[in-house]
C-alpha cells in the first residue's frame, strides 16, 4: 500500500474506502492499436486543437491533459486526509484539523503491511517527506 496526505475541505463529504471518480478519468490513451485510421483522425484532432505531438509523432495527450487533470483532483480545503493510491486512488481515513491528529489515527488504525503498525512519529515522518510506496522501509531504518 502506497499513502499521501490530501488537503481537503473538513466537511468533505465522500465515503473511504471509495475510489475517487475523478482518478477513474485517465489522461493517457491510444485507441489505435493496429488501426492507422484512427492514428489520422488522432492526429487531426490534435492539429485542431492546437495539441502538440510528441517524440513518436502522436499527440502529447499526457502533458496536455496535466493542466485539466488538477480539475478532477479532490476540492483543497484546511483538513487533513489519508489516501491510497495502489488502486486509482481513495481516501482512507476520516478528516482531521491537524496533521497531528492524522498521524495519531494512523498509528492506531492504518497497518502498513499485513496486521503491522508502526508509531505516529513513523507515519509523520513519512507524510511528511512527500514520498509514497516503498520509501517507508528507508524511513522505518
Amino acid at each position: 500500500m502506497t499513502w499521501m496526505v490530501k488537503r481537503v475541505p473538513l466537511d468533505f463529504d465522500y465515503p473511504v474506502r471509495k475510489i475517487w471518480y475523478g482518478y477513474l478519468i485517465q489522461p493517457g490513451f491510444c485507441k489505435s492499436a493496429d488501426k492507422v485510421d484512427f492514428c489520422t483522425e488522432c492526429k487531426n484532432f490534435a492539429r485542431l486543437k492546437k495539441i502538440p505531438l510528441d517524440e513518436s509523432g502522436c499527440p502529447a495527450y499526457d502533458s496536455y491533459l496535466k493542466k485539466q487533470m488538477q480539475f478532477f483532483e479532490p476540492p483543497e480545503g484546511p483538513g487533513y486526509q489519508l489516501w491510497e493510491d495502489i488502486t486509482e486512488g481513495s481516501p482512507v481515513s476520516p478528516i482531521f484539523e491537524s496533521m497531528d491528529g492524522l498521524v495519531k489515527w494512523c498509528a492506531e488504525n492504518e497497518p502498513i503491511f499485513a496486521n503491522v503498525k508502526v508509531t505516529d512519529e513513523v507515519w509523520k515522518r513519512y507524510l511528511e517527506s512527500g514520498q509514497t510506496g516503498f520509501v517507508l522501509r528507508r524511513i522505518l531504518d
